[in-house]
């Protein structure tokens, strides 16, 4: 058995892989990029004809031109951002005369496109104006006759695209009307995961040279790529089920999940964010100082950002990919890789950057703790106060017996005892004094879960005990080891008030939690 995956084999990739490489050794970055980016117009022009030959009463034929029209103009507009931050050099002369663009299908279509079709000469002018030269295409671009430019640029179009031979690149011998949108939707994406995994290739020397700038910018590319591939697969949708499903049983085997420029992406970017973190530690920077002082570190700030971007859209490629696969074979089936769709679902949950999500959540806890005196006030100053106590008066024993069971049951961590000392109803906890009150069950939940995110275990331990008619005060002492394994020290008091059937009503604990903040660090 071939060791090429089916799905290769399938989007004839080994043809597109050397098409990307012939004759392309003198090309610059810039040009290769380029030169990637219009095979994906390219391909996608090819697939016009292709559409409008299609006769089938159920095929949504202008719900798929309008998604295809509508990505041509997103590629362009694409790759005119690539240029803006590595252009191809521009010549003197005028650009070489093109003889052959699948772009000429544009021309054969019907009435009715003429908007999109506007927002792809709008978006072939933005590609020329930041090549700051003609590329050579406006003859084949309705409506875009006069150029901006008469100089070119250095870019022979036709050896770099070879929009000719990418006609031919099509079902060998189509299965079904719905066979070339599968496999053109397919050779598109190759064509920008290639574009996406270049960019990783640079932005690993613009670490290596501190240039977090360009970096930055290359990320946020590769984000923007990834958010037009997204919304690219989704014309899938408007196949004819009934049609593909032969399809898709003839296809046993080749499925999208095997292309392995994935993978690759995936690698680069925990290569990538490795090598960051590599430098911020010999820097003797790290992850939630540069969160929490953006203003100190300004493009260390940026490429985390930057990464955050990247991030939700290469996750969010397998949730439209799971979503659209949801529609066409339905959540619970097995796919042609064996894996159960639901499954997939662990791809779009995880963190791609786990220490850096574990950096903002470090934060998260820390911020908690440093403004906890203001904790609720904008809620606070427009809601109504809790209703004036009513206290009752309970025998001491009554009282220490409660408070002796409310810290065992923080001391355990024990949410549902610590729950069941509280009026469900009305009860609630005050905490610092002077912050938005957590009451009722539910937000008393809260309240307590959130202590557990931080603490994996405390002891608190009353040193004073005042029990009043109607109050009690308890001055305590606690020591704890918080959740990164930091040991805490902090104490407090609180003021307790009882129903009369010994339910607390109320808690308020007078304490500084900005004690805690200082040692979780």
């Amino acid at each position: 058995m071939s060791s090429v995956s089916p799905y290769a084999i399938y989007v004839q990739l080994a043809a597109l892989e050397r098409l990307w490489t012939k004759g392309k050794k003198d090309l610059s970055s810039s040009q290769k990029l380029l030169s990637l980016g219009l095979m994906g117009v390219e391909l996608s022009a090819r697939l016009i004809d292709n559409l409008l030959a299609d006769q089938r009463a159920a095929s949504r034929i202008e719900r798929k031109i309008h998604f295809t029209l509508q990505g041509i103009a997103r590629q362009l507009r694409l790759l005119a951002t690539l240029q803006k931050h590595s252009r191809v050099p521009r010549v003197d002369t005028p650009p070489k005369s093109i003889v052959f663009s699948n772009l000429i299908n544009l021309q054969h279509l019907p009435k009715g496109y003429e908007n999109l079709l506007a927002e792809i000469e709008l978006a072939y002018n933005e590609l020329e104006i930041a090549l700051q030269g003609a590329l050579g295409l406006r003859d084949f671009v309705p409506h875009a006759k006069t150029g901006f430019f008469q100089n070119g640029i250095e870019f022979e179009y036709e050896k770099a695209v070879d929009p000719e031979y990418l006609s031919t690149l099509r079902p060998v011998s189509p299965f079904g009307p719905e066979d070339e949108l599968f496999m053109t939707v397919h050779q598109v994406c190759e064509c920008w995961f290639e574009i996406a995994s270049l960019n990783f290739e640079y932005m690993e020397h613009c670490i290596q040279v501190n240039d977090m700038d360009q970096a930055t910018q290359l990320l946020e590319n590769n984000a923007e790529i990834f958010a037009y591939l997204g919304h690219h697969n989704l014309i899938l949708e408007y196949m004819v089920m009934a049609d593909y499903h032969p399809l898709r049983v003839a296809l046993r085997g080749a499925s999208g999940g095997q292309t392995q420029r994935i993978r690759i992406l995936y690698g680069q970017s925990k290569s990538l964010f490795g090598h960051y973190e590599a430098q911020l530690a010999a820097s003797g920077k790290n992850l939630i100082a540069i969160l929490d002082r953006p203003a100190e570190f300004v493009y260390d700030y940026q490429f985390l950002d930057a990464l955050s971007s990247w991030e939700r859209e290469f996750v969010g490629f397998f949730f439209l990919h799971y979503k659209l696969l949801g529609k066409v074979i339905s959540t619970a089936s097995i796919g042609s890789i064996g894996v159960e769709v639901n499954q997939l679902v662990s791809r779009f949950t995880a963190p791609l950057f786990p220490s850096l999500d574990q950096a903002r959540f470090d934060l998260v806890i820390q911020t908690n703790y440093r403004y906890s005196n203001i904790a609720g006030q904008v809620l606070k100053e427009m809601e109504e106060p809790p209703r004036p106590l009513n206290p009752a008066k309970l025998p001491t024993k009554v009282m220490a017996d409660r408070i002796d069971a409310y810290f065992a049951a923080i001391n355990e961590l024990d949410e549902q005892s610590w729950l069941n000392l509280m009026d469900e109803n009305i009860g609630y906890i005050e905490d610092p004094i002077g912050t938005r009150v957590y009451q009722g069950k539910s937000e008393l939940s809260a309240f307590f879960k959130s202590f557990k995110k931080t603490f994996r275990s405390v002891n608190i331990q009353v040193q004073k005990l005042d029990l009043q008619e109607a109050k009690a005060i308890a001055h305590w002492e606690a020591y704890g080891e918080s959740y990164n394994h930091k040991w805490v020290r902090f104490k407090g008091i609180e003021h307790f008030y009882f129903d009369a059937a010994g339910k607390m009503l109320a808690v308020e604990v007078d304490w500084d939690p900005r004690e805690v903040e200082h040692q979780l660090k």
